[in-house]
């Protein structure tokens, strides 16, 4: 059995609580990014102008390499946290690759969020632990910083924001912005959260014109094609 499968086992076993979904559009995927840092997109779907948005992107840009290796687009990341910040300064990056040190949020100012109890992870939570501090970071919502980076439109939005990501999504929908592919990755195993919010979440989407095309092993990572997209 290779690495991966066995990655993928353990995945089934943890997380085999997952939420009810239906893959609602079949279409030919690529992979980009590696087994932990990585995502399933429509294939062929980019080219060199396209908008691309990696919000919430760790210590893993594999991901963003990739895109930008196969499609020459300038990839745009976004993170708040300091430690990321750091890591990025000693990594080799490309030119096309654009860092932001801001968080996505549902409005514009400062977001409390918190550290991890395990000073070795990097993932900062919405939820208070045990051990963790608050850290406050700058934030704005989709549209300031579609305006201030003067973007009309998102051809590709990826979030991972640690349990941020159901009000985003809401005032993504509000403000009428409608990226043509959306990849989310959703804390419902959060016990803070649970599946029944990430359920609502995806019948919300689907309500507002995105297809549900492909679901990770872990049934954290869903990615979404907007109508309009081919």
């Amino acid at each position: 059995m290779s690495s991966i499968e066995k990655i993928k086992r353990v995945y089934r076993y943890f997380f085999k609580n997952n939420p009810k979904y239906k893959i609602t559009i079949n279409v030919k995927t690529e992979r980009h990014g590696s087994v932990y840092g990585g995502w399933d997109i429509i294939k062929q779907s980019l080219t060199k102008n396209s908008i691309v948005y990696s919000v919430g992107i760790g210590e893993d840009i594999s991901f963003d390499l990739s895109v930008i290796e196969k499609y020459g687009c300038v990839v745009h990341g976004f993170d708040p946290t300091p430690r990321v910040a750091s890591w990025l300064s000693e990594q080799n990056l490309p030119n096309l690759f654009k860092f932001y040190p801001i968080g996505l949020s549902d409005f514009d100012g400062i977001l409390t969020f918190y550290s991890p109890e395990n000073e070795k992870h990097i993932s900062h939570k919405i939820f208070p632990e045990q051990h963790s501090k608050p850290v406050e970071v700058p934030c704005n919502k989709i549209k300031s910083i579609m305006a201030s980076l003067h973007h009309s439109h998102i051809d590709l939005l990826k979030i991972d924001i640690e349990g941020f990501e159901y009000a985003v999504l809401e005032d993504l929908l509000k403000e009428d912005i409608r990226p043509l592919q959306l990849l989310v990755e959703f804390h419902h195993f959060f016990p803070e959260i649970g599946n029944a919010k990430t359920e609502d979440a995806i019948r919300l989407l689907e309500q507002n014109g995105y297809r549900l095309f492909h679901v990770s092993d872990s049934f954290c990572e869903y990615s979404f094609k907007y109508q309009n997209l081919l």
